[in-house]
C-alpha cells in the first residue's frame, strides 16, 4: 500500500531529523544537537534539555568521529509524532584509515511536532546501550 501525501512528508521529515542530529552531534556541537530536542525531552532515563545535556557530554567520544545510519523506518502514531527506529554505527577517524565501526546500536525516538510546527525528538533510546555514570 503506498502512504498518503501527508504520511510520506512525515517519514522524511523523521529521516531529516535523524540525519541533522548526527550531523550536529559529529560536529560536536552539544547546543545545535540539544535544540532538536524537546523541552520535555526524554533519553534513557534523563527528562530535559539539561538532563540530555548531561547524556550527551558523557557519550560523547573524545576523538572525531562520524556515524552512519542506516536501516532506517519511520511512521506516524498520530497527526503530531512519528516513530522512528535506525541503525547507527559509530566510526573514529584516527589516521589515514580504513576506519571501523567502535560501536553500533539500534536507536528507537518518537518526534513530535512541536507549536511553533518545528517536528523535535521527545524521545530516544538506544538499545543495549546505558550511558557512562555520571561523575560527582
Amino acid at each position: 500500500m503506498v502512504p498518503d501525501s501527508a504520511e510520506i512528508a512525515r517519514r522524511l521529515t523523521a529521516e531529516a531529523l535523524v540525519a541533522e542530529l548526527f550531523s550536529r552531534f559529529d560536529a560536536r556541537d552539544v547546543d545545535a544537537a540539544l535544540a532538536l530536542y524537546t523541552e520535555d525531552a526524554t533519553v534513557f532515563q534523563a527528562r530535559g534539555r539539561d538532563a540530555v545535556r548531561s547524556v550527551m557530554e558523557r557519550g560523547m567520544s573524545p576523538s572525531r568521529g562520524r556515524h552512519l545510519i542506516t536501516n532506517l523506518r519511520a511512521w506516524s502514531l498520530d497527526a503530531g509524532r512519528t516513530a522512528v527506529e535506525y541503525t547507527a554505527a559509530a566510526f573514529t577517524l584516527e589516521g589515514d584509515g580504513p576506519f571501523t565501526a567502535r560501536s553500533v546500536f539500534d536507536h528507537r525516538q518518537v518526534q513530535r511536532c512541536e507549536p511553533d510546527g518545528v517536528w523535535r525528538i521527545a524521545e530516544h533510546e538506544i538499545l543495549g546501550y546505558t550511558p557512562p555514570a555520571q561523575v560527582p
